[in-house]
């Protein structure tokens, strides 16, 4: 995670209490900042993505068992209307039934004689 370039300091200080080390110390330290930083920015916007991503998700969810509801009472009202259409028809066809048996009926004609 190294993303910034460090500038060593001059080969000709050996003395670790030199200006030239004294800034590469700096470097060091501001460079180590630096990437924590970038660390845990790029972690926390992965958090809040995944917030974000599981709340659409759920979100997704939700209505899509709205929709199925939905369409489990349209179904239901489908076959309830299906249902009275056909005790209707059987009615109509009991009536029809009974109108052709009363014509159906044998005709005397005795009184004729």
């Amino acid at each position: 995670f190294f993303f910034l370039m460090i500038r060593r300091p001059p080969r000709s200080t050996q003395s670790r209490s030199s200006a030239a080390s004294d800034v590469y110390k700096r470097q060091l330290f501001h460079s180590v900042l630096i990437n924590l930083l970038l660390f845990f920015l790029i972690f926390f916007s992965f958090i809040v993505f995944s917030i974000i991503f599981w709340q659409k998700l759920f979100q997704s969810f939700v209505l899509f068992c709205q929709l199925l509801n939905h369409l489990f009472i349209v179904s239901n009202l489908i076959s309830q209307f299906l249902l009275a259409h056909l005790k209707f028809l059987n009615l109509f066809f009991q009536l029809l039934n009974l109108l052709f048996q009363v014509s159906r009926e044998p005709v005397s004609y005795t009184h004729l004689t």
